[in-house]
């Protein structure tokens, strides 16, 4: 596998399932722990890679804008009138970060340090005391532009307003995979944000181990026929599904009581899950659409940011979920355990029973960051095929890092 220099950016070739010849772990501790490998895949991976900036639903009207990280640079997306557009999220006059996490900008943006003002297009509108400024050229001011684009109602950003790979060349079969499922057309819940403490890869590695599907998730994942999992590599991504053990049943909904999305087949379906690499995951079941964005603060710090779609419902059905609930509350009560807080139906417990699967994702992450603080720590054989695509994974970060991560 190759590194192949594009302008500035790096383009890792893809990595075909077969080059893996066995499941194994390929990254060191420090992959994990340290600063200066955190600092590479800042600079090397997440620089170079499109990075989910969230839902186009999210930036509906003009002015609207959401701010995001890619690796060290800052980046806003705002809506004009003309659709949306990216820049880097500085000031052309003293490089302030311009704008924070998300609003309505209205018809132009300020910067709130000495007030330069730019339009929705970038261009460099309003200059305070112009004066003090002689020979200022406002043509060559202009906020730094990024790249922009969309795919399933998914909004993605570049740092390269001309990226040498576009997006849907970037996500391969992932848009594919997803069906005709539109976003935009379903009830979107509030998104939810925990803290883990634990180094983003750890989550991605446990959403795409088929492994421990039986095992973690014993209690919160069934109906589904995991012996008949499959997974493969599209370019850098991951996609996989598995069918419903009864053939013509849905299991999310026999678990939420939820309405089928409109574009869930007839006839049964069970789960579509996605990576598209870096770190961004993706479910859908018969009835939710749901993103799971692993976002890096810290080498143990990572921000996991879950959005879940549902099917309208009407009145009818919005009362008999209520009513199912409120049930199912006062059994807790009756038996006189926790009532556990409630998520978003569907996302965290697809398929399965009472327990949340995201929280089991969470404590499997954690538990293996604290264990790398040992001396003693390693990792043992790996399965052969359920936990391949963790080899696969690490391969590509490797990719990216290059020979810095090597001397590792």
């Amino acid at each position: 596998m190759g590194d192949h220099l594009v302008g500035a950016a790096v383009v890792v070739a893809d990595l075909d399932v077969a080059d893996v010849d066995s499941s194994r772990w390929l990254l060191p501790v420090g992959a994990y722990t340290s600063r200066e490998w955190f600092d590479l895949e800042q600079e090397r991976l997440f620089e170079r890679c499109w990075a989910f900036a969230g839902m186009e639903h999210e930036l509906a009207d003009d002015g609207d804008y959401v701010t995001v990280a890619v690796g060290r640079v800052p980046i806003v997306v705002v809506r004009t009138e003309h659709g949306l557009r990216a820049f880097h999220n500085l000031c052309r006059h003293r490089g302030a970060q311009l704008l924070e996490g998300r609003g309505n900008v209205g018809r132009s943006i300020s910067c709130f340090y000495h007030r330069w003002r730019y339009g929705l297009d970038g261009r460099l509108t309003g200059v305070p005391q112009r004066d003090q400024f002689p020979g200022l050229c406002t043509d060559d001011l202009g906020l730094l532009p990024a790249s922009v684009s969309t795919a399933a109602g998914m909004v993605f950003v570049h740092v390269d307003p001309a990226p040498p790979i576009p997006l849907d060349a970037w996500l391969g079969d992932i848009v594919t995979s997803l069906g005709s499922t539109d976003p935009s057309a379903l009830h979107a819940l509030p998104v939810e944000r925990h803290d883990l403490r634990a180094n983003w890869k750890l989550f991605v590695e446990n959403h795409i181990d088929g492994y421990h599907l039986w095992h973690l998730h014993a209690r919160s994942i069934t109906g589904l026929d995991h012996r008949r999992q499959r997974w493969r590599a599209s370019g850098r991504h991951w996609i996989f599904d598995e069918p419903a053990t009864e053939p013509g049943t849905y299991p999310d909904r026999a678990t939420t009581g939820l309405p089928l999305l409109p574009t869930t087949p007839p006839g049964g379906f069970g789960s579509v899950v996605m990576l598209a690499f870096p770190n961004l995951g993706i479910a859908l079941g018969a009835t939710f659409f749901a993103t799971i964005h692993a976002i890096p603060l810290e080498p143990a710090l990572t921000r996991i940011e879950l959005r879940t779609h549902i099917a309208p419902m009407s009145t009818e059905d919005s009362l008999r979920l209520a009513t199912r609930e409120a049930t199912a509350a006062v059994r807790q009560l009756v038996r006189r355990t926790p009532l556990r807080r409630l998520l978003p139906p569907g996302a965290t417990r697809a398929g399965g029973g009472g327990a949340d699967i995201l929280a089991e994702d969470l404590r499997a992450a954690e538990a293996v960051q604290r264990a790398m603080a040992s001396p003693s720590f390693s990792v043992g054989p790996m399965a052969n095929d359920f936990e391949r695509a963790i080899t696969v994974f690490q391969r590509n970060v490797l990719g990216h890092v290059g020979a810095a991560g090597e001397a590792w």
